[in-house]
C-alpha cells in the first residue's frame, strides 16, 4: 500500500478516496483493492457490565 497520487485520485473518483488514502499499487493488493480497502472512520460504542455493546456511533474522516 502507497500513498494516492492525483492520477489515481482521478480514477477512482467516487469511490471514497482523498489525497491522504492508501492504495494498492501492484501485485494482489491492487487486483483486490476494492475488496481489501476499508472504510475510513471511527467506531465509538459503549459496553455494560456484561461487555455487551448498548450504543453504536460512526464516524467517518
Amino acid at each position: 500500500m502507497q500513498g494516492i497520487n492525483q492520477e489515481e485520485l482521478e480514477a477512482n473518483k467516487g469511490k471514497g478516496y482523498n489525497t491522504s488514502s492508501l492504495i494498492g499499487k501492484s501485485g494482489l493488493e491492487k487486483v483486490y483493492e476494492d475488496t481489501l480497502r476499508g472504510i475510513d472512520g471511527t467506531e465509538i460504542y459503549i459496553v455494560d457490565e456484561n461487555e455487551n455493546r448498548v450504543t453504536r456511533n460512526y464516524k467517518t474522516r
